[in-house]
């Protein structure tokens, strides 16, 4: 069996295209999640708003919008994996 060397097989794939089309298909998916986290950042900060510190919402709630105002992006990326 001939084994073709690694160069070749990454320009093969390279070629197809197979990897480019990955990429792409990542990156959006990554865009629409930036864009989610942000959205659902902003929306939450600003139905809150001033009033915060000022309303009395139960425990749950408080915990919640402290929880969502202060995640990183990261934190919110990863919140549905069993890491």
């Amino acid at each position: 069996m001939n084994i073709l060397p690694i160069e070749t097989i990454d320009l093969i794939y390279e070629y197809d295209g197979r990897y480019k089309k990955i990429y792409d298909t990542i990156l959006k998916e990554l865009d629409l999640l930036i864009f989610k986290y942000t959205y659902e950042r902003e929306m939450i900060s600003e139905s809150i708003g001033m009033y915060y510190n000022v309303i009395e919402l139960p425990t749950e709630d408080k915990e919640y919008y402290v929880n969502v105002i202060n995640t990183s992006f990261y934190n919110y990326f990863l919140k549905n994996w069993d890491i």
